[in-house]
């Protein structure tokens, strides 16, 4: 649990290179939406940004939370792809994936 909260503490952090206080509170607010609602698909994630009127274009956020594996993407067949790991998202068609959360911030809405 310790190392959740201290995982936690360095993302919010890390974060603030890109965001305001108050998208980043946002952000974690989408990430207590998938970990409590399950997955989203491209375009639903990228409405609820849209929604949330934030200073960069809602594909640059997306694309810097999967940078910094904040989401996952996962296939029909249940494949994650997560950034440390696939050098081109652009090679998958990203209609045909869902979004996720990896497990690092799912537990922290998710308990052990």
């Amino acid at each position: 649990m310790e190392y959740i909260n201290t995982n936690i503490s360095e993302i919010k952090s890390e974060l603030n290179i890109y965001f305001t206080e108050e998208e980043r509170d946002k952000l974690f607010d989408i990430f207590k939406d998938i970990a409590n609602n399950g997955n989203l698909s491209h375009d639903e994630l990228k409405e609820k940004l849209s929604n949330l009127s934030f200073t960069l274009q809602e594909d640059r956020v997306i694309e810097i939370l999967f940078e910094y594996n904040l989401l996952a993407y996962k296939s029909k067949n249940n494949e994650l792809i997560i950034s440390y790991r696939e050098n081109e998202l652009d090679t998958y068609d990203r209609d045909a994936l869902l979004i996720t959360l990896p497990k690092c911030l799912y537990h922290y809405y998710k308990r052990l």
